[in-house]
């Protein structure tokens, strides 16, 4: 036992990197059940490795890299299903993209028209994770999206701002909010809200008046949704699958947005 004792630093070492077997194996721990000093060394050595261990440990993958990565495999994937006439321009078509590039240097081109509405719907509901969260939200969408893009916010203080992540409309950058509604019952509600150009892009939808300001009333695929475009062109369409349009109507008319638009501005 003198032995295993003057050669317990080497044995611990080999114990916990699991290099004993056989009568080896068993004889130490033996001696560890009879020898107090001992077995406080081996405790010792093993936390030490752990402690080691969980430092060496790779660190998770923080939600704003993950995003941007996966907008980054999106446009990847956007460019690869891309079709080739779109690079082989030939006679007639060649004179279009011509024409369509000097309207582009003068000013923005419309967009083709295109069933927006389903687009954000469907975006919306994807479970990709957010690039930022609470009270840090407006300072990152400024930054990241555009600094004089006005973030909505609400008369009603049971109305949360979860967070964001940065995404496409129609090939347009577009932010995507997400908000959390308490709602007099003590139910929890989620509201998303995404903001874009909307220059030339056509959003349906039933026109009603709040608070003397127009918005665009529709429901897609069980989808509550409210849109609004501003003098801008800049489009903020509300969507909810868990709000009544009529709900989610009475939302938007609360919000500062109604409060800050001209009186020039109108829907197209």
């Amino acid at each position: 036992m003198k032995q295993l004792c003057d050669s317990i630093e080497t044995l611990a070492m080999a114990l916990h990197d699991g290099e004993l077997a056989g009568d080896e194996l068993r004889d130490v721990e033996l001696h560890l059940t009879e020898c107090a000093a001992c077995r406080e060394h081996c405790e010792r050595e093993g936390a030490a490795i752990s402690g080691l261990r969980r430092k060496l440990a790779p660190p998770p993958t923080p939600d704003l890299l993950r995003g941007r990565v996966l907008r980054a495999l999106d446009a990847e994937d956007r460019a690869a299903r891309r079709p080739v006439s779109t690079w082989l321009l030939p006679g007639v078509a060649a004179l279009a993209a011509v024409a369509a590039l000097a309207v582009f240097v003068k000013g923005s081109t419309p967009a083709p028209n295109k069933d927006v509405t389903s687009i954000i719907t469907t975006t919306t509901t994807h479970s990709n994770p957010l690039e930022v969260q609470g009270a840090a939200t407006d300072q990152w969408v400024q930054r990241h999206y555009d600094p004089s893009v006005a973030l909505p916010t609400f008369a009603s203080a049971r109305i949360d701002q979860w967070g964001a992540r940065m995404g496409n409309v129609l090939d347009r950058q577009a932010v995507y909010l997400y908000y959390r509604v308490t709602t007099p019952e003590g139910f929890q509600r989620d509201v998303q809200v995404t903001i874009f150009d909307a220059y030339g892009i056509p959003i349906g939808g039933r026109r009603e008046d709040v608070n003397g300001r127009g918005l665009l009333v529709s429901v897609y695929q069980g989808r509550s949704v409210v849109a609004y475009r501003d003098g801008r062109e800049r489009a903020y369409v509300f969507t909810s699958s868990q709000l009544a349009p009529e709900e989610l109507t009475d939302l938007v008319g609360t919000s500062s947005l109604l409060m800050q638009v001209r009186d020039d501005e109108r829907f197209r």
